[in-house]
């Protein structure tokens, strides 16, 4: 009796479910939990139905509210890089581009984890983690720099996915779109993100001041998108001031469409994008992702352009130009992306190349306001030391334009127009390409290597 009275007692048994778990816990590779569903048999659009008497997709995700009104445009392969500029690109056109890549190599090698691991294991990329807030019925979201191995061996089981400007040796690895082989937007482009996750997962509803190439590799993603003017429907809170971009602090797996009333009343389109398939969403456009499966796929980030700008009506590519198949490295973008921080590109800029850069800032709008400009400064010299302020070198720029003070006063915002910017003086530009230049420090440590050996 005594034994098994030593046996029931609750204290004794807790203590022997703590040494279990531990136990567990300390086993080499030992995981607790199960790993996601990787099932990417959903339906989409879903059928309409109303539960209990409640409204049409209470407490349901985005895209149960109301019917879909139609599919977004499809086309077979990329077009022509011309019909894409001002078919699509410039018309603002959401449209899928169905079996466009042709990255048979990647399909093949990056088709296990393992693979991964042993190529890009010790490389850093960023990671957004999230979880619900629910008395605020929103979803909290951090970022966060690891090891690939390390988020390789979480992401089945944690709420995790790659969120990362694309390093250069994953680049190497995958073909750039054929639509930016050359033209005017291969002169635009920002960014390449890459974006892998496990099991079921969803974005914010959130838009980008840059149009958006998003490519498939594996896995499947389901697009709502919806345009800008129905954005304060879902309370739209722009990143930063003039940002021209920015997302719904909403839970959009969980509307409450009592307080979020105008949801039900907002039209939307839909694709599903599966591999080897890409989406343009254009600039502006809200869109709101859910991602199934082994899901891995890339952006690439390209700014508008204006008509004003020289070279938008230039020559055709040269032949056999524009449907070569090259690395994504050999593209030139605005950002890099160096040991876990995003830089610029180019860190020997000059007169020529700082106009350019202010004219991708500017895209097909009439002025940089300051706080853009801010923005890309404060991300341009994140690595420096002792940098002059945004506003200090946002002063260079408005040094001779005429009647500052008063366009100032009037408008109550710094702002440079795209005329102020043809206008520039050489002397302007190499002021603050010198500042973005600068210090040393920013080299990294293969650009110090190479000096060293130059120097030698």
């Amino acid at each position: 009796m005594a034994v098994a009275a030593v046996l029931l007692n609750p204290f004794s048994i807790k203590m022997s479910l703590l040494l279990l778990l531990m136990t567990v816990t300390w086993t080499a590779d030992a995981r607790i939990g199960f790993k996601k569903d990787l099932s990417m048999e959903a339906a989409f659009p879903v059928p309409i139905r109303r539960d209990a008497g409640l409204p049409e997709g209470h407490l349901r995700p985005l895209g149960y509210q109301r019917p879909a009104d139609s599919p977004a445009d499809e086309l077979d392969g990329f077009p022509d890089i011309r019909v894409f500029y001002h078919g699509y690109s410039k018309q603002r056109t959401p449209v899928v581009f169905r079996n466009a890549l042709k990255d048979t190599e990647v399909f093949r090698n990056w088709a296990t984890d393992k693979y991964l691991k042993d190529t890009f294991g010790k490389m850093n990329v960023t990671v957004v983690t999230q979880r619900p807030i629910f008395h605020k019925d929103e979803i909290k979201r951090t970022t966060q720099v690891m090891k690939v191995k390390r988020f390789l061996s979480e992401y089945e089981y944690e709420d995790w996915y790659i969120s990362s400007v694309i390093p250069q040796e994953i680049q190497q690895q995958l073909s750039l779109p054929t639509i930016f082989n050359c033209g005017v937007v291969s002169r635009y482009l920002q960014r390449p993100e890459l974006w892998m996750s496990s099991g079921s997962i969803s974005s914010k509803l959130h838009s980008h001041h840059d149009h958006n190439l998003h490519c498939v590799l594996f896995g499947r993603r389901d697009y709502v998108i919806i345009q800008n003017k129905y954005r304060y429907n879902f309370d739209f809170k722009e990143t930063y001031i003039n940002s021209g971009e920015g997302s719904s602090p909403i839970d959009m797996e969980n509307i409450n469409v009592y307080k979020h009333k105008k949801v039900k009343e907002t039209p939307w389109t839909w694709a599903t994008v599966k591999q080897g398939d890409c989406i343009l969403i254009p600039s502006g456009y809200l869109h709101y992702v859910h991602a199934y499966g082994r899901s891995i796929s890339y952006s690439i980030l390209f700014s508008p352009t204006s008509d004003t700008d020289e070279d938008v009506d230039e020559p055709p590519c040269r032949k056999g130009t524009a449907n070569k198949l090259k690395p994504m490295s050999e593209a030139t973008f605005t950002w890099s992306y160096d040991g876990g921080k995003t830089r610029l590109a180019n860190r020997r800029l000059d007169g020529v190349s700082m106009r350019h850069h202010l004219m991708s800032l500017l895209r097909d709008q009439g002025q940089i306001y300051f706080e853009k400009f801010e923005h890309f400064y404060s991300e341009a010299t994140s690595w420096a030391r002792d940098a002059p302020s945004a506003q200090q070198v946002f002063n260079i720029l408005k040094e001779k334009i005429v009647n500052i003070k008063n366009r100032d006063k009037k408008r109550g915002l710094n702002y440079i127009t795209r005329v102020d910017i043809h206008q520039l003086s050489d002397d302007q530009l190499q002021r603050v390409a010198t500042i973005l230049n600068k210090p040393n420090e920013g080299k990294t440590q293969k650009d110090r290597s190479k000096s060293k050996h130059e120097e030698l």
